[in-house]
């Protein structure tokens, strides 16, 4: 799994991450720093794309609005703001919808607390015994670096070592890190008075991740491993995120990010790809097509519907999908002022 659509897409799993040392986070936006090469690769990706660009939307049918909002699952500055700037709408609505809601992501938390084997190997050999000793080593080496006991790194599943890797340190001991604009949109709709819902239960996306044997998971990971890099560029991919959702980019942040990942590794360009696109598909995509019978069948005629900012653009997106299905829609001011958000410090 490419570190980058771990860091973006489960950083709300950050809680059951080994802790390491707190630091101070020093990343910076680096997307300038791309080779012109791969920039105009990833524009001409994107200028097939549509609605690439925005984070909030407003799809219409008949009498019915829907409301959407691409968030950011992450505590950071500007926050506070683009929370302030969708109180109005959302206290309009009948209802609002989340990937999952906060009690539902603590009815998972338990659920994985007691199903172990979700995120470890709990039987048969470890990573230690699975991958080729270089590999190991270098895992090792990482697992150190980033405070965690080689022994339990030899126990997670690959898509788990691959996040506990992956997130930078200074992010594991943020005070209110998980305090992201979908929970800050819940505690809103609650104060309102508006009702919330899940779209899906939130083990879905764990499944996907576990689908297919251990050495299949291994072999998918070990093209990964000399790009896990250090935890300074872990940083960097992350304010380099942050910096292009509040620039509602996230689509060219993604494409830029497949392009340094085509860049490394040592895979066929095209089984490169290929791989980067099903995982797309599957963790993206095909939860999109999941959701929208719920979003459909939702009561009400005016309904906030609050996701992971990369579900709304692109081919099979949720815009993407409701214009399929007879939707008009509409652009949306997201943040009136512009703001220059950082990587949070931890304390």
């Amino acid at each position: 799994m490419p570190r980058y659509l771990s860091l973006l897409l489960l950083l709300p799993l950050l809680a059951l991450v080994p802790i390491s040392s707190a630091a101070q986070c020093n990343g910076k936006d680096t997307r300038h720093l791309a080779p012109e090469e791969q920039i105009q690769r990833a524009q001409a990706r994107l200028a097939q794309e549509p609605y690439r660009s925005g984070n909030y939307w407003i799809a219409r049918k008949e009498d019915r609005s829907i409301h959407l909002v691409g968030t950011l699952h992450l505590n950071t500055s500007g926050m506070d703001e683009v929370a302030a700037s969708l109180a109005k709408p959302l206290a309009e609505m009948d209802a609002l919808y989340l990937e999952a809601t906060p009690a539902e992501l603590k009815r998972f938390e338990r659920q994985l607390s007691l199903s172990p084997e979700t995120t470890f190997i709990t039987e048969g050999p470890t990573l230690i015994d699975l991958l080729p000793a270089e590999d190991w080593q270098l895992i090792a080496a990482q697992a150190k670096a980033a405070g965690m006991p080689s022994w339990l790194a030899a126990k997670m599943r690959p898509w788990f070592l691959a996040i506990s890797l992956g997130i930078p340190h200074c992010l594991k001991k943020q005070k209110d890190l998980r305090n992201g604009l979908d929970r800050r949109l819940a505690t809103m709709a609650q104060d309102l008075g508006v009702p919330g819902f899940s779209l899906e239960d939130p083990i879905v996306a764990i499944q996907m991740l576990n689908q297919g044997s251990i050495e299949e998971q291994i072999q998918e990971m070990r093209p990964h491993l000399a790009m896990m890099g250090s935890g300074g560029d872990n940083e960097n991919i992350v304010a380099s995120m942050i910096a292009a959702y509040f620039e509602e980019k996230v689509l060219t942040f993604l494409e830029l990010q497949r392009e340094d990942f085509l860049s490394k590794t040592d895979l066929p360009q095209d089984e490169a790809n290929a791989m980067w696109d099903d995982f797309f598909a599957d963790l993206i995509q095909q939860r999109n097509r999941n959701w929208m019978p719920v979003i459909e069948a939702a009561e009400g005629d005016h309904i906030m519907v609050a996701v992971g900012a990369l579900h709304l653009p692109g081919k099979g997106g949720l815009l993407d999908l409701l214009q399929a299905e007879g939707y008009t829609l509409e652009r949306e001011t997201f943040l009136a002022v512009k703001l220059k958000p950082t990587l949070p410090e931890s304390n």
